[in-house]
């Protein structure tokens, strides 16, 4: 009896299957169905990259600038000014108050006023990094946690 049902059960599948006019399955197609799922997969991966850096870049730059605003050249550079340290200092904070980034910005008067600009440049470029790599780090800290 086992055996009988087994044969109606093939042979409706069988029917079924001429009536529903399966198609061969075409390797080509599927390879080039996953192809593209695979690009669609990478795009969405360098695009969610992008946005992270992004964030990151823009975080590190607010960090940065909320610390160089509490110094004074004195304390960017490490060392007290000794000379032309009124030209120094404005120089200095004049670039603060520009949000000067680019050694190129840096102009003035005398080489003191370039020279306390330039401090500030290199203090930014300085921090910017290290912020960077700071927020960088804890990134990828919360994603292991994850």
């Amino acid at each position: 009896m086992k055996n009988y049902v087994l044969v109606a059960i093939l042979f409706g599948a069988a029917l079924l299957g001429y009536n529903m006019r399966i198609k061969p399955i075409n390797s080509h197609e599927i390879q080039k169905t996953i192809d593209a799922a695979q690009l669609e997969k990478q795009k969405i991966l360098e695009e969610q990259e992008k946005k992270r850096d992004e964030a990151i870049e823009l975080k590190a730059r607010e960090l940065t600038k909320t610390t160089l605003s509490t110094l004074t050249y004195d304390t960017a550079k490490g060392e007290k000014c000794t000379e032309n340290c009124q030209d120094t200092n404005a120089g200095f904070e004049w670039a603060k108050s520009q949000d000067f980034n680019e050694t190129s910005d840096c102009g003035g008067k005398t080489e003191a006023y370039k020279n306390g600009c330039q401090v500030y440049v290199d203090k930014y470029d300085n921090l910017l990094d290290e912020n960077k790599e700071k927020l960088e780090a804890l990134e990828i800290a919360k994603q292991s946690q994850q």
